[in-house]
């Protein structure tokens, strides 16, 4: 009768609520910035030559549609789109590690560089707001790679406080 014995990991707490908080922030934040690509994104000229406003959805479509002249358009409207579908993923699944806060900048970084220079001045009411989305998600994943640092570090001495500390030497006696 071999009975295997299953060792049962300790309990450890995967956030704090203040991370957590932070964290279902930003990702509320990336679920804006997608719905903002919805919103008349860039103002752009039509094949006919009028000026028209197109969200990021048409400007996807139409720039895979109408071949050469606007395939540019379609891939910088396509990576404009895939930024904040990436943050919100690595947001929303990674609960322990600071990827998520390096990842939450570097998106915001690219997407804004994406959305001032892909786009320059054609830039509407969805690419300002999601510019000033991803400038708050900047700001709230450098702040939680702190608090996160900063609840590790509590830990750590939480956990040295409590081993016994010993101010004296045990000798033998034969």
């Amino acid at each position: 009768m071999n009975k295997e014995v299953k060792k049962i990991a300790p309990v450890t707490k995967l956030e704090t609520k203040r991370c957590k908080r932070l964290r279902q922030t930003i990702c509320v934040l990336y679920i804006l910035t997608i719905f903002f690509c919805a919103l008349p994104f860039a103002q752009l000229y039509n094949p006919d030559g009028s000026i028209g406003s197109f969200t990021i959805f048409n400007l996807l479509i139409d720039g895979f549609r109408y071949g050469a002249d606007y395939f540019g358009v379609g891939i910088v409207a396509l990576i404009v789109l895939l930024i904040p579908v990436a943050g919100f993923l690595f947001a929303s699944f990674d609960k322990t590690r600071l990827l998520k806060c390096a990842v939450g900048i570097l998106c915001s970084i690219v997407g804004i560089a994406l959305i001032c220079f892909g786009l320059g001045s054609y830039v509407s009411i969805g690419g300002i707001l999601s510019i000033i989305t991803y400038m708050f998600i900047a700001v709230l994943s450098a702040y939680l790679a702190l608090v996160i640092s900063a609840d590790r570090h509590n830990q750590k001495l939480d956990k040295e406080e409590a081993r016994p500390q010993h101010n004296f030497k045990l000798d033998k006696q034969d």
